[in-house]
């Protein structure tokens, strides 16, 4: 033991030596570590400061060269007060005066400054949204998309500046889907407060927000389907736009503004509602005032309500009001410009009609859009684009280039939503005639395919099966007839308007009707109140009560002999009908069961 203890103790002395100075050298390392830490904290902290003093000197920048209005003669009283801030919806005065040189060179050396900050803090949420933000504002959508692509910040708001940067350069179906996967990325309670719409709602406000976070889902869905600016284009613009609005609120939360203003709520609805402003002026000021004149931001003109009414769907066991839509709408909620259209309108020469074929079906339309003072003018590409649901994709169908005719287009499933839409490309102008139809209106069971609908039937053992087509107005005279598939249908009216004293051909087809029924048919025009300046492009379904008619005829027929064979005509003699709206109706029944109906609007216009 002593001669352990004697070898022990020179040991014991060698390994205290090593690990102090081990010690050592690890606090050393410590204090380098930290030194270094502090080092890049103080250098990410100045390079915030000084991204921030950049942005904060281009607005002063901004402001300090900002041009006259061409009319400082505002009125009075604000159209719509949102906190600090007054809104007039002032009719478009042309291009707004040129952005001043000194303010896009000044935005140019901000986005220098921002763009070496981000090289050194890509994570820094704050620079990654001024640098997207800005340069969109200076028009570079190529750089602005590979900035959103190079942000390390949270992956939910790097996807949004993404969306932000996709909308800006007109690829809204780039923008729909990196908006979806940021949304899905976002915490719950930033995701509610996102996708939060009330501040958009007039009508239906009040139970829109009586909706949980998790109901407004469906709710939203629908909302953005049916305010789909144009099917037949791909992606939603307007909720893309929606988005791009949201992202540049949260971009300024903490930025100096051309309002030279604080940040508040207000600003936010503000931006939310009417877009952010693409243009600023600033009026002179008045003679003997020492207040700094205001600072008035003009958004994209002319801009439009795109939100059907009623924005939500009847309550269960409600009843369904027929949805409609007021894109020129006097004082809207909210208003969005279309960067692909300066004028957009109505189609007011159109008819739609809508049929059951064995693989889904075909839906046509006739139009005319001669003298057509928003899209008649120059050349056009017309296109049929039908829609199942908000979780389905649009068919499109075929596009024409006249200013008169046909389009159609098939679906696997029949349609609920029609839009047929015009668009002159060269002078940037836009036309639809839209319409919402009864979801089970050519179906038996609502949401099922034909065929799905025809085998509940027939395992049920009812004639529930039984049903009409849509109704088509056609010229006796007319010579073209388009085949669709087995059945041949004749070329539509351009609209459901017709000449007093004429003659006008109405077609259907009958579905589910066995070959060895005979069907009593009717034909009834009953006098209605027109609602609006132009007849609906859709009919609709259902026998409405007995009243007096104008018209009626009755006659027998033998069912189809097959269901290649579904269709049937009638021309009548409108001689005996002044001018005025009509509501056209044909029943058809079995005997032993209820008449089902199919009608339509129709317009008999003096000579």
């Amino acid at each position: 033991m002593p001669r352990g203890g004697a070898l022990g103790r020179p040991a014991f002395l060698a390994l205290t030596t090593f690990l102090f100075v081990a010690a050592a050298a690890h606090a050393q390392r410590i204090v380098r570590a930290r030194a270094a830490d502090s080092n890049l904290a103080a250098d990410s902290v100045r390079s915030r400061d000084a991204a921030r003093r950049a942005q904060r000197d281009f607005e002063r920048a901004r402001l300090a060269n900002l041009p006259r209005p061409p009319d400082d003669d505002l009125p009075a009283d604000c159209d719509a007060r949102i906190g600090r801030f007054c809104y007039w919806y002032l009719p478009p005065f042309g291009d707004p005066p040129p952005e001043p040189a000194a303010i896009h060179a000044a935005r140019a050396r901000l986005l220098d400054a921002l763009g070496a900050a981000a090289a050194k803090l890509p994570g820094d949420g704050w620079i990654a949204g001024q640098r997207v933000r800005y340069l969109v504002e200076q028009g570079e959508y190529g750089r602005a998309e590979s900035a959103a692509q190079g942000c390390a910040a949270s992956r939910w708001w790097c996807g949004l500046l993404a969306g932000y940067a996709f909308h800006a350069a007109g690829n809204d179906a780039a923008a729909d889907s990196v908006d979806d996967v940021a949304l899905a990325a976002m915490p719950e309670d930033e995701r509610c407060r996102w996708t939060d719409l009330s501040v958009l709602l007039d009508e239906g406000a009040g139970r829109y927000r009586r909706l949980s976070c998790a109901e407004r889902g469906a709710a939203n869905a629908r909302l953005w389907w049916l305010s789909r600016p144009l099917l037949t284009l791909p992606g939603n613009d307007l909720r893309a736009e929606h988005f791009a609005r949201l992202t540049v609120s949260r971009a300024l939360e903490h930025a100096d503004t051309p309002h030279d203003l604080g940040w508040g709520p207000d600003m936010r609805e503000l931006i939310v509602r009417y877009g952010w402003p693409t243009s600023w002026t600033r009026a002179f000021p008045a003679p003997g005032h020492t207040d700094d004149p205001p600072v008035s931001g003009q958004e994209p003109s002319p801009s439009f309500w795109f939100f059907a009414a009623p924005v939500l769907a009847p309550e269960r066991g409600g009843a369904a009001e027929p949805v409609h839509w007021e894109l020129e709408r006097e004082r809207p909620r909210a208003r969005y410009a279309p960067p692909y259209a300066r004028a957009f309108g109505e189609i007011r020469r159109a008819q739609i009609a809508r049929f059951r074929r064995a693989d889904g079906a075909l839906t046509v339309a006739g139009y005319d859009l001669t003298g057509d003072t928003t899209v008649g003018a120059g050349p056009v590409r017309v296109a049929l684009a039908v829609a199942r649901d908000a979780g389905t994709p649009a068919a499109v169908g075929a596009p024409s280039e006249a200013s008169a005719g046909a389009v159609a287009v098939r679906s696997p499933w029949v349609p609920v939503l029609v839009s047929l839409e015009a668009r002159d490309t060269g002078d940037r102008r836009a036309a639809r005639a839209r319409a919402l139809a009864s979801e089970g209106d050519l179906d038996t069971a609502a949401g099922e395919s034909p065929g799905t609908a025809a085998a509940s039937a027939s395992r049920a053992g009812a004639r529930s099966a039984f049903a009409l087509s849509d109704l088509l107005l056609f010229r006796p005279d007319s010579a073209g007839a388009s085949r669709n598939g087995a059945a041949v249908l004749p070329a539509p009216l351009a609209s459901a308007s017709v000449p007093e004293g004429g003659l006008v051909g109405v077609y259907w087809e009958v579905y589910g009707a066995a070959s060895t029924d005979s069907l009593a048919i009717e034909v009834r025009a009953r006098r209605a109140k027109s609602h609006g300046d132009v007849p609906a492009a859709l009919g609709t379904h259902g026998c409405a009560g007995e009243g007096a008619s104008s018209m009626r005829i009755r006659w027998m027929a033998e069912a189809p002999p097959d269901a290649r064979t579904p269709g049937r005509s009638v021309v009548l003699d409108l001689k005996s009908l002044p001018a005025r709206w009509y509501t056209l109706t044909v029943a058809v029944s079995v005997p032993g069961w209820a008449p089902v109906c199919t009608a339509r609007e129709l317009e008999i216009t003096g000579r």
